[in-house]
């Protein structure tokens, strides 16, 4: 048991990691909105494009603790 509390240990902080560094980056980015129409439009661009990642890498993450807990399971 206390092999599988690491491992869901281990892959929480990863996905905190993860969403801290794309916390600072969301950040960094809406100082650059302010200065341009184009800027802004390429902006949201990476935002819709940053959600997909999100999704896509928190999706991997559930299913890496999925595979786990089956295997201790």
């Amino acid at each position: 048991m206390n092999g599988i509390s690491k491992t869901i240990n281990k892959k929480i902080n990863s996905t905190i990691w993860h969403l801290s560094t794309t916390g600072l980056v969301f950040l960094f980015l809406s100082v650059l909105v302010v200065w341009t129409e184009f800027m802004s439009r390429l902006l949201v661009g990476f935002f819709i494009l940053m959600v997909a990642y999100i999704f896509f890498y928190l999706s991997f993450r559930l299913w890496e603790i999925k595979k786990e807990l089956d295997k201790f399971l």
